[in-house]
């Protein structure tokens, strides 16, 4: 066995942030390259078919991650920088591969993570300002399902003192 050197690590691939689907069928999870002569690194959103021993690219956008179920397994959303390192945007996918990822939301700054209430009517993230010390205000969305996108339902919006 020989000893590892330092152009290994372009070959190395990380798998993390797994997430099992509602009815346990799936996990969907993250995979990160190291690009060595780009000098950065790229993840995408993979899915793992338990009942057919079965894997598949679900994104290709390079800055992927974080991917949420949906409350019924129908769709997966997940976060990603794509094209722009200071916004971030939740992005929601079908399991099944049926269409492209699509943004649903856009906000300059970080979303650590992103989660969905059990009903599914509304999902749930953290956000902060890069420039912020703590957190000052706090959203709230209300998925519409037929339209495909968040929706502030109300007094969506707090500021905190």
């Amino acid at each position: 066995m020989r000893k590892m050197r330092a152009e290994d690590i372009g070959s190395f691939v990380f798998v993390d942030t797994p997430v099992i689907s509602p009815d346990g069928s799936k996990v969907a999870f993250v995979v990160t390259r190291n690009l060595i002569e780009e000098d950065r690194y790229e993840s995408n959103i993979w899915l793992f078919n338990r009942k057919n021993i079965s894997l598949k690219q679900l994104t290709s956008g390079g800055s992927d991650y974080n991917p949420a179920w949906s409350p019924n397994g129908g769709n997966i959303t997940f976060l990603s920088k794509r094209g722009d390192e200071k916004r971030v945007g939740i992005w929601i996918i079908d399991p099944e591969g049926r269409g492209e990822a699509s943004q649903i939301l856009k906000k300059e700054g970080e979303i650590p993570q992103l989660s969905w209430s059990p009903d599914g009517e509304n999902m749930l993230f953290l956000f902060r300002l890069e420039t912020a010390e703590e957190v000052k205000e706090i959203e709230s969305y209300t998925y519409q399902k037929a339209r495909g996108r968040p929706t502030c339902g109300g007094p969506c919006h707090r500021r905190l003192s």
